[in-house]
């Protein structure tokens, strides 16, 4: 699962997205919600990641690795400190998350590894709703996207 947030400047509001995908890089299932309150970078990147945890255990989904372009995120879940802030808060719950998955590898990744996901987010900002699509369902632009990132680390 790759995920990322991204903030418009339009709107001044933060946007979340991911992708799932398969063993080949395949996508299975993608996610993009806008975010409303607190907003600020890390919360929203944090939120990008429980709810594609969340998505995934209501789909049956196995996460054996989850990424995110943010290593504020990614140190904030794997960090021991005790945080009492609102991303403090949705660390612990990823953390609990992913005890449930089996523990899968979180990793901090380029920005330019993340393209698909932060695509997503983009959309998610400009969608009226939160959405979630299955494999198949996708449209054009998603697919072009995939196809190129799955190419470009070929």
């Amino acid at each position: 699962m790759d995920v990322d947030a991204c903030y418009n400047e339009h709107t001044h509001r933060y946007s979340i997205g991911g992708v799932i995908r398969n063993h080949e890089g395949q996508p299975v299932l993608v996610f993009g919600n806008k975010i409303e309150k607190p907003s600020y970078v890390l919360y929203a990147e944090l939120l990008a990641i429980l709810q594609g945890l969340n998505i995934s255990k209501t789909h049956n989904l196995r996460l054996p690795y989850i990424s995110s372009d943010s290593l504020l995120a990614v140190q904030a879940i794997l960090g021991e400190e005790e945080n009492l802030s609102y991303a403090g808060a949705l660390a612990i719950d990823i953390r609990r998350l992913l005890a449930l998955q089996g523990r899968p590898t979180l990793s901090h990744v380029r920005r330019s590894a993340n393209c698909v996901a932060h695509a997503i987010a983009s959309l998610a900002s400009l969608s009226h709703s939160p959405f979630v699509w299955e494999c198949g369902s996708y449209p054009f632009w998603l697919i072009d996207l995939v196809i190129k990132d799955i190419f470009s680390f070929q």
